[in-house]
């Protein structure tokens, strides 16, 4: 990534796939409502270090409880802390997750599933939602005949959505190799997340964050 390209998807809204944080969705489920302690409601929310508890405003029962910051989050949060990002969703994104999270983890209560989509957008700090007020129409149908994948169509819904508005693509998966295909011939912005974790920069000041 040239200097120029990581000063523009700096400067760009970022539209995370659930693919990027899945790591998260699937460590905290298990164990984010299993270590609650007693809390009065009134101590400032913290994070104690990197690998410890992260606190989040979720409170029952006179109890907070704590998420692990995994380490795909914890370096979101350093990078939107030292460039002033905004990240982005879509209620495909939250269905997605609630779906997931309900089909593996069916024990969990409805409550206990939308609270921890609550701490995950606490956690994302100005995690922000992006409207899906624009018509599909054949764009959908014809990525999927350009660019067949494994996946389900929803992957090309996600990329629909960010390129209507302006977002920059951020995934983990690969698309079946075909990333550089369809940033050249569909939308430029499209990035994949282990290789742009590489190319930008965590200053020096943060570092001592990064696992």
């Amino acid at each position: 990534m040239t200097p120029s390209t990581s000063s523009t998807i700096t400067r760009l809204g970022w539209y995370l796939d659930t693919s990027t944080f899945h790591d998260f969705v699937e460590r905290n489920i298990r164990i984010g409502f299993d270590n609650a302690e007693h809390h009065d409601g009134s101590t400032i929310l913290h994070i104690r270090g990197n690998k410890s508890g992260v606190y989040v405003p979720v409170f029952r029962e006179g109890k907070r409880y704590a998420f692990l910051l995994t380490g795909t989050v914890n370096h979101l949060r350093l990078l939107q802390m030292a460039y002033g990002l905004n990240f982005y969703y879509s209620e495909l994104t939250r269905a997605e997750v609630y779906r997931s999270l309900r089909k593996a983890h069916g024990e969990r209560s409805k409550t206990e599933i939308t609270d921890w989509w609550g701490a995950f957008q606490f956690l994302m700090n100005n995690y922000q939602k992006t409207e899906l007020d624009f018509g599909i129409d054949h764009e959908l149908s014809n990525l999927a005949l350009e660019f067949p994948i494994r996946k389900n169509v929803q992957d090309y819904i996600h990329l629909i959505i960010a390129k209507k508005n302006g977002l920059a693509f951020i995934t983990s998966d690969k698309l079946d190799d075909q990333i550089e295909e369809l940033r050249a011939t569909f939308y430029q912005h499209i990035y994949f997340w282990p290789e742009l974790k590489a190319q930008i920069d965590v200053p020096d000041d943060l570092k001592f964050l990064l696992d």
